[in-house]
This record gives structure tokens, C-alpha cells and sequence, in this order.
């Protein structure tokens, strides 16, 4: 068998394999997840991320809205670093508006590190959002809410944030840090919204501070099954047009 024909019948099975597909994986796309912690690095300085939680839905779910009280699920993300509350409210919605829930590390994100995961979904439920603690505050948090991913992508990634959800008192109290050991909370009974940042004058030092972007989360697209079949496709219809002209010299 001579090359031109191995190379056909390579891609004739490849034709083959993904004509056994089912429709869904055709439409579905991956796509590769990296997120950063921005925060100061160097020794007690800046903010670890506790474990994040991801997911992808259509435009019926909204993990936050600005000016409105944080959920349950989120507030104790905000306040504890525990994404348990929040993961369950999920998954009773999996296969209707959320198609998937990642937590792709159970490990703090230290200031300066990142992690890279994967996530996969269709057009149907084309919205990523996130959600993680500030792990040095009271109840501040960061995330991305509602981001295509079947639009145009920024190169360079997004730029995430610090946000508090007002769902207890920034004291700063040791007494009330889980960094620091603290268990009580102080309600505060208000809505979510941009975070002042670290103060430094209780127990929290000013090294915990933070201004500007916290973490830049990047996305891009993976290759997935249905995009090389359609290759392949191309690639055969070109192997047998080059053929016939051959023949027809």
C-alpha cells in the first residue's frame, strides 16, 4: 500500500469513528481553564484562594448579582472557604440549567500560583461563572459571573475583582478570620458589592492587603472530536479531487 492510500485509509476510519458519535459530542466543546492568583506574594502577604468551585449553565442561573444578598451557598464561601452548600444547590440542577461542576483543586491557591482544568458544554449552556474565598477576610470573595464562553475570547484572559457579600461585618477580629483561627460570625445583613480591602488597623495585617485585579482566570478552546472530524472530512474530500485529477490527466 502505497502512502496516498495509508493516509486515506487512516482518515477513512477516523470518518468512520466519528459517524458513530452521537450528535451531542459533535456540538460540545472544551475548553481549558487557568486561574491566578494575583494577590501579593512573599512571606504572609496576600490572600489564598480557598478551593473554587466552577460551572457551566445556560442564562437562567446567576450565582451573584451586584446589590442583591448573597446566597446561602455563596455566603459561606465568602465567609468559611466551604463550597459544599453551593456545590449541592448545583448539582440539583444538573442536566436542566447547569451542565457541569468543576472543583479542580480541594488545596488553597497560594498568592502567585495557578492551576489549569478543563470544562466541557454546549451552545445550550454556554455561560462559565466561579466563585472562591478571599481566604484572609471576613467574607470576601472573587469569581466571574456568566462568561461566554461560545463568544469572543480574550485573549489575554479576564481579570478578576475582590468582592465582599456582605453577609458579615469586615471586624478583621481574629476572633471572627478563619485564617486566624476565628469561628464567630457578625452578621451584617447586606448585599454584595465591591471589596474595601484590608484596612490593617485589628488583627489583619496591612501585608494582607490588596488593589487592583486578584486573580485572572484564561480560557481557551481545545480541540475537541467534532472539529477534527470535520478535518479529516476535508482533508478526504481533498485526497479524492486530487486523485480524480490525476486520473483525468
Amino acid at each position: 500500500m502505497n502512502i496516498q492510500k495509508r493516509k486515506g485509509a487512516t482518515l477513512t476510519a477516523v470518518l468512520v469513528f466519528c459517524s458513530l458519535l452521537p450528535a451531542d459530542d459533535l456540538r460540545a466543546e472544551s475548553f481549558s481553564i487557568t486561574l491566578t492568583n494575583l494577590t501579593n506574594t512573599g512571606p504572609n502577604n496576600g490572600q489564598p484562594f480557598s478551593p473554587p468551585v466552577f460551572v457551566t449553565h445556560d442564562a437562567t442561573l446567576s450565582l451573584w448579582e451586584a446589590g442583591q444578598a448573597a446566597t446561602p451557598g455563596l455566603a459561606l464561601i465568602a465567609e468559611e472557604g466551604v463550597s459544599d452548600l453551593l456545590v449541592t444547590d448545583l448539582q440539583t440542577q444538573l442536566g436542566a440549567g447547569v451542565s457541569g461542576i468543576a472543583t479542580p483543586s480541594v488545596l488553597p491557591l497560594m498568592p502567585g500560583q495557578s492551576l489549569t482544568f478543563t470544562v466541557t458544554t454546549d451552545a445550550t449552556r454556554p455561560f462559565l461563572s466561579s466563585a472562591w474565598m478571599l481566604g484572609r477576610t471576613n467574607d470576601g470573595f472573587t469569581g466571574n459571573n456568566a462568561l461566554d464562553l461560545f463568544g469572543a475570547l480574550a485573549p489575554g484572559g479576564y481579570e478578576l475583582f475582590a468582592l465582599d457579600a456582605g453577609s458579615e461585618v469586615n471586624n478583621e477580629s481574629a476572633l471572627f478570620l478563619p485564617a486566624l483561627g476565628g469561628t464567630l460570625n457578625d452578621p451584617e445583613n447586606g448585599v454584595v458589592g465591591i471589596h474595601t480591602g484590608i484596612r490593617g488597623d485589628a488583627d489583619a495585617p496591612a501585608s494582607w492587603g490588596f488593589s487592583g485585579a486578584v486573580a485572572r482566570v484564561t480560557v481557551v478552546v481545545v480541540p475537541e472530536t467534532g472539529t477534527l472530524c470535520l478535518l479529516g472530512s476535508g482533508i478526504l474530500t481533498g485526497l479524492v479531487l486530487a486523485r480524480r485529477k490525476r486520473l483525468a490527466l
